[in-house]
């Protein structure tokens, strides 16, 4: 038996910051750190995607790599 639940990479191969973001708010996850006043930057980019990797991965998910 599998007791391990994989996020697997889209159909590209890779975890795009669309998809991480995408099936973490379909889990429940809202960005925290969310502030619309916010300007958008790169950090604020990786601060958001690191809160959704984070998410899965507390949900029980093992995000899928080829050693896997």
């Amino acid at each position: 038996m599998l007791d391990k639940k994989f996020f697997l990479p889209d159909e590209d191969g890779f975890y795009s910051f669309g998809h991480v973001l995408e099936f973490a708010e379909s889990l429940g996850w809202r960005d925290p750190e969310l502030d619309e006043k916010e300007d958008w930057s790169p950090d604020v980019a990786d601060a958001t995607e690191e809160s959704a990797r984070d998410f899965i991965e507390k949900a029980g998910y093992k995000f899928k790599e080829e050693e896997d």
